[in-house]
């Protein structure tokens, strides 16, 4: 039996529903995107850093001797 209640617009619903995921899905991936080229750009950014004082002087005084004769 069919729905009295039903408008000729429901039946886009489903129609409408897809193609707002899918642009939602689009403006997602666009913005991954820039974010990666961004990312790339910067590779400074993934340089890891020591985070404490002893961890500091760890570092530099492992450069030291690497560099040393």
């Amino acid at each position: 039996m069919s729905n009295p209640n039903k408008t000729p617009r429901d039946g886009s619903d489903g129609a409408l529903s897809a193609s707002a995921r899918s642009n939602i899905a689009m403006l997602v991936f666009g913005f991954f995107t820039l974010c990666f080229l961004v990312a790339i750009d910067h590779e400074e950014w993934f340089h890891l850093r020591p985070i404490s004082a002893g961890a500091v002087a760890v570092s530099h005084a492992s450069d030291q001797a690497s560099e040393a004769p």
